[in-house]
């Protein structure tokens, strides 16, 4: 039903969101480490550790989320559209419901299902 996509969409798009918040800090330290060529010899970094007290000490622990509000702008309706037709597309290629099947039924509906 309606109501059950809506649900997935806003469950995907959630966790999606969640995901993407939860790993910003990462993304934006190999973000910094890609583009440190660009700032010239003496801006380099020497490690990770080296990035991570400087760029908290010159800029603050929370530029380690700069960035995050236009990544999770992207992820959300990626990540919800995905869940929310994966469960329809997995209830329409098994209708009887997953123990019902077996061998290589189970394994092409898997597929078509995406799981």
């Amino acid at each position: 039903s309606l109501v059950q996509f809506g649900h997935s969409l806003l469950c995907g798009g959630t966790g999606g969101a969640a995901g993407k918040t939860v790993t910003a800090p990462l993304e934006r330290t190999k973000l910094l480490l890609q583009t440190q060529a660009l700032r010239g010899a003496d801006a380099q970094y020497k490690n990770v550790f080296d990035l991570f007290t400087r760029v908290t000490r010159e800029q603050g622990f929370i530029s380690f989320w700069r960035g995050n509000g236009t990544n999770v702008m992207r992820i959300v309706p990626n990540a919800g559209l995905k869940w929310a037709f994966y469960d329809r597309i997995k209830k329409l290629s098994m209708p009887k419901g997953r123990d019902n099947y077996s061998g290589s039924d189970l394994w092409i509906r898997s597929v078509v299902a995406g799981s």
